[in-house]
C-alpha cells in the first residue's frame, strides 16, 4: 500500500515538473504597463516583479547608485538579493549617504570620489537612501527574490523576456504608492502571446502631494 502511494506521488511530481518544463519551452516576452489611476498617465519609475515557482538564484552581481549634480542615479533602482551596490560619488562636493529602512539600514560618512568596499543587500525589501548634507537628495532600492524584476521607463513600460505561460504574482511597487514605503499592489497574472500588456492601475498621490519619506519619518520620530 505505502509502495503504491509512493508511486502515485512520484508520478504526480512528475508529471507536474514536466508540465512545467513544458511551458518553460514555450517562454515568451511579456510587456507590462503601469498606469495611474487618477489621470492614465504612464508611471515611470514603478518596480514590476514577476514571481515564478522558480527559486531565486543566488547572485555575486554589482551594481551602482551613483551621485551627480546633487542627484542619485538611478532614481530607482531594483537588484536581487545578495547584490554588491557602490555608491560612487561623481560631484565635486562632499556627499554623506545613508538609509534607516529595516531591509539594510546603513552609513557612508562623508566623502568624495568611490567609498570602499560596496554595501551588500542580503535581505528583500525597499530601501530609502538620502544624503545627510542634502535634503533634496533621495533615491530607492527594491531588493527582490523575484525570479523576473524591473523598473518602468518614461512609458510606464518594462519587457520581461523568457517568461513562461503560467499563473504566477506579480507585484508592483512605486515610490508614490503610500506613506508606507513597503507597499505593494499585488495580482495573479497568467502571461500569453495573445495578453502579452497588463495595464496595472496604482492609486498614487498627486505629484504636490507625496509622503514624506520614510528616512525623514524615522528622523522625526528619533528626535521627539
Amino acid at each position: 500500500m505505502k509502495t503504491r502511494l509512493l508511486l502515485r506521488r512520484g508520478t504526480a511530481i512528475v508529471v507536474f515538473l514536466a508540465s512545467l518544463l513544458a511551458m518553460r519551452a514555450q517562454a515568451i516576452t511579456f510587456p507590462v504597463k503601469v498606469i495611474d489611476a487618477a489621470d492614465g498617465t504612464p508611471l515611470e519609475h514603478a518596480v514590476v516583479e514577476l514571481y515564478d515557482y522558480a527559486p531565486p538564484a543566488m547572485t555575486d552581481e554589482q551594481r551602482e547608485i551613483a551621485q551627480r549634480d546633487r542627484a542619485f542615479i538611478p532614481h530607482v533602482l531594483t537588484i536581487p538579493t545578495g547584490t554588491a551596490v557602490f555608491f560612487p560619488n561623481r560631484d565635486d562636493t562632499r556627499h554623506h549617504v545613508y538609509s534607516f529602512s529595516p531591509a539594510k539600514p546603513f552609513e557612508l560618512k562623508l566623502y568624495l570620489d568611490d567609498p570602499q568596499p560596496p554595501v551588500v543587500f542580503d535581505r528583500p525589501g525597499v530601501v530609502s537612501l538620502g544624503c545627510n548634507i542634502h535634503d533634496d537628495m533621495q533615491a530607492f532600492m527594491v531588493i527582490s527574490d523575484a525570479s523576473h524584476r524591473a523598473v518602468t521607463d518614461a512609458q510606464g513600460l518594462v519587457s520581461f523576456d523568457d517568461v513562461a505561460q503560467h499563473s504566477m504574482r506579480m507585484s508592483v511597487w512605486h515610490p508614490r504608492l503610500s506613506r508606507d514605503q513597503q507597499q505593494r499592489q499585488e495580482r495573479q497574472v497568467t502571461p500569453t502571446r495573445e495578453h502579452a500588456t497588463v495595464a496595472l492601475t496604482l492609486r498614487v498621490p498627486p505629484r504636490n502631494e507625496q509622503p514624506r519619506s520614510s528616512l525623514q519619518t524615522l528622523f522625526d520620530r528619533a528626535v521627539q
